[in-house]
Formats: structure tokens, sequence, C-alpha cells
């Protein structure tokens, strides 16, 4: 028996609780901590003068935030003021995700009706940040890292080379 038929024999209630359960970590925590660890990682570059480090580590997030805004200025044209600091603040995806999560717990929204508004934001909205922003920022994070260790390497043989003479 697979995991889908055995959450399929529980009683709705706990399926339910279990779909938000799950939205709220996979949704809502780990975007946000996702978000909140790029930007503070950013600014602390250039608050220590490596301005050109912080932009790069950045400039995806700005990327990312200016396709989100596309997006929902597409599907919501008239609350676009309202939805504008949370696309700014990189919470726009969360907020959708919490309001899906909050029909479902109301029982405004069936889990099958919850189930497809996921899949939707997930394969629109929720595609934008994955592409736009975290591949180039491994790039990035990877160069950093091979950047360190080609400067550590160097600074190893540069002392061993003035030691023996």
């Amino acid at each position: 028996m697979s995991i889908s038929e055995k959450i399929q024999d529980l009683p709705q209630w706990m399926q339910n609780l279990l779909a938000v359960l799950l939205g709220t970590c996979m949704s809502v925590c780990f975007p946000t901590l996702d978000s909140v660890t790029d930007i503070s990682l950013g600014t602390g570059l250039m608050i220590n003068g490596h301005i050109h480090w912080g932009l790069l580590i950045l400039f995806p997030v700005f990327l990312s935030t200016v396709f989100i805004f596309i997006n929902c200025f597409k599907e919501k044209k008239l609350y676009i003021l309202f939805l504008f600091p949370l696309v700014l603040c990189q919470v726009y995806p969360q907020s959708v995700a919490s309001f899906n999560m909050f029909r479902l717990v109301t029982g405004k929204t069936s889990l099958e009706q919850f189930r497809r508004d996921t899949t939707s934001v997930e394969g629109g909205l929720g595609s934008i940040e994955p592409f736009v922003e975290s591949v180039p920022q491994t790039f990035i994070q990877t160069g950093f890292f091979v950047l360190g260790n080609f400067i550590k390497m160097k600074m190893l043989s540069l002392h061993y080379t003035v030691m023996y003479f």
C-alpha cells in the first residue's frame, strides 16, 4: 500500500490537517526562510564592503521580484496596490499559499479544489523562484567557494615558498 493510498484512507479532517501542515512548511516557511537568508547574505556582504559580491547575490532576488510582480499584475490587476508590498517583501507566493490553506480550513473549498489550486500556483508562480533566483545563485555561490579555495591555496603556497627561502 502506497503512502497516497494510506492518506486516502484517513478521515477528511486529517487529510485537511496534513495538507495544511505540509503546505505551511513547504509553501510558506521554507520559501520565507530562503528569501530572508538571500537578502541577509547580500546586504551583509554590501555592509562589509563587498558591494559587487552583495549585488551579485541580490540581483537574482530583484529579478525574481520583477517576474513575480508581472505574474501578480496579470492575475490580480484590481488589487495590485494592495499586493505590491507583498511582492516587494518577497512574500506574495507565500500569501497566495496561505490564502488557499485558509480557504481549506474554513471549509470554503474542498481538498480536491485545494490540490488543484496548489498545483496551479506551484506550476505558475512557484516555478519563477527556482529558475530565476535559485539557479543563478547556485552558480554565484559556487563561484564564491571556488574563488575562496583558490585564494586559500595561493596563500598556502606563498606561505610555504616564503618559509623555505
